[in-house]
């Protein structure tokens, strides 16, 4: 929910809302004291501000440049996973896989595969969901990869890699936020 609220920042202005009544308390205070706009005549101050200083453009660049660093770096992990799909080899023996993935019921389809630069099997996609295995991975034994596709499917089921797809968003727009960081780490 937090994560939704941060990347749609509207906010819903209420009639009770504190704000409302923050403004609305200065006017009802004491009508018969002059304010400093009243005494001045309007004409010498000068109410409206620049819409933009120096020093505020320059930390609107600072953001844009460090939110594009980490959006790139967080582009460049994605471009690497995907080389790692494509260099992965199809396990094609293995029908009674297929069979334990389609019985959990997924939104997409799953492929599984085997790949020589990982060590445990990971989960890798949202919309085209691949399944990875380690190339010298033993599956002989039927109960313990039923634990690991169980598990690998549950990742699916609630949508994790979503998620971190989500919350890579998240951290790139709001870098500067430290609880943001704080639940990036935590996610992963």
């Amino acid at each position: 929910a937090i994560g939704i609220r941060l990347l749609i920042p509207l906010s819903l202005d209420f009639e009770m809302s504190f704000h409302n009544l923050q403004l609305a308390l200065p006017n009802e205070v004491n009508p018969d004291i002059l304010r400093i706009e009243e005494i001045i005549k309007p004409s010498i101050v000068n109410t409206s501000l620049p819409s933009a200083t120096p020093s505020r453009l320059n930390w609107h660049f600072v953001q844009f440049i460090i939110s594009s660093c980490i959006g790139i770096y967080f582009l460049i992990q994605y471009m690497q996973m995907r080389k790692e799909v494509a260099n992965s080899l199809q396990i094609i023996e293995q029908n009674w896989i297929t069979y334990k993935i389609k019985e959990q019921r997924l939104l997409f389809p799953v492929s599984c595969r085997s790949n020589n630069s990982i060590n445990s099997p990971a989960v890798f996609g949202w919309l085209k969901p691949v399944m990875f295995f380690p190339a010298n991975f033993d599956f002989s034994d039927k109960n313990k990869i039923e634990y690991i596709l169980l598990h690998e499917c549950a990742h699916l089921k609630y949508l994790h890699p979503f998620v971190k797809v989500l919350s890579m968003i998240i951290v790139t727009l709001y870098w500067y936020n430290p609880f943001v960081w704080i639940l990036y780490l935590y996610i992963e």
